[in-house]
């Protein structure tokens, strides 16, 4: 099976087409700014709210820290500066809650917006390669002509997937979810890759990150392919 990936750059993406200084970039930096200007400041000026609970017999008040979304709009309750074990918070979905600090993605699904270290995604698919990509989400910015042809080079020496590791897939039936292969792969790969390093330091991080940036494409056609099959005789061929 050959694989074609879109490592190579087209005249587009050479040029560099991307507004990181756009306006949503510059209110990005501008909030984050603002955000760690909040943090470093406990003055009189600093945002906050008092949440107030009555029931029948009193009244309790709570002081609740605020701050900015990553985009300076919305304020963020941070209801784990409350400091009280007498209120639990029921947010069935989630759908208006939010448990964890980003610096690589922005996501507003409400007005269509999703972020990447501060460029939008329609750039980023129109005039990036996977590799930019990948690069640009693991260190903040994207690469130069040299940075790219060091990191091209170590994705392509880490591409080889184990022979073991996609007999997986012949261990589900035909007709199994893509989806679901992928995430079985993904998984397993702590397994077959353990002397690629720990992710306690930052050259372990390194290693895992471009071995998983690497063998994921054809991880991703396998499964598909496997996914194609009609029979089980079919998978013998992966």
């Amino acid at each position: 099976m050959t694989l074609h990936l879109p490592f190579e750059r087209n005249d587009i993406a050479t040029k560099w087409p991307f507004t990181h200084a756009s306006a949503w970039a510059e209110k990005l930096k501008s909030a984050a700014a603002s955000l760690t200007e909040k943090k470093q400041d406990a003055s009189d000026d600093a945002l906050s709210a008092e949440l107030v609970v009555k029931d029948h017999s009193q009244t309790k008040s709570y002081p609740i820290d605020v701050v900015p979304d990553g985009m300076g709009d919305a304020k963020i309750l941070q209801l784990d500066s409350l400091h009280t074990k007498d209120l639990i918070f029921f947010d069935k979905k989630l759908e208006n809650t939010a448990f964890i600090e980003s610096a690589i993605t922005y996501i507003d699904g409400e007005n269509k917006i999703l972020l990447y270290r501060g460029y939008p995604i329609e750039q980023l698919a129109k005039s990036s390669t996977y590799l930019e990509t990948a690069y640009l989400l693991r260190d903040g910015e994207l690469p130069d002509e040299e940075e790219y042809a060091v990191y091209k080079k170590r994705v392509l020496e880490n591409m080889k997937v184990d022979p073991d590791m996609l007999n997986i897939l012949k261990s589900y039936p035909p007709g199994t979810p893509p989806m679901l292969l992928i995430n079985i792969m993904l998984s397993s790969m702590g397994a077959f890759y353990r002397d690629f390093g720990t992710r306690n330091t930052e050259e372990g991080r390194d290693n895992i990150t471009t071995n998983l940036v690497a063998k994921t494409p054809a991880i991703v056609a396998a499964a598909i392919r496997a996914s194609r099959q009609k029979t089980p005789e079919d998978l013998k061929n992966l």
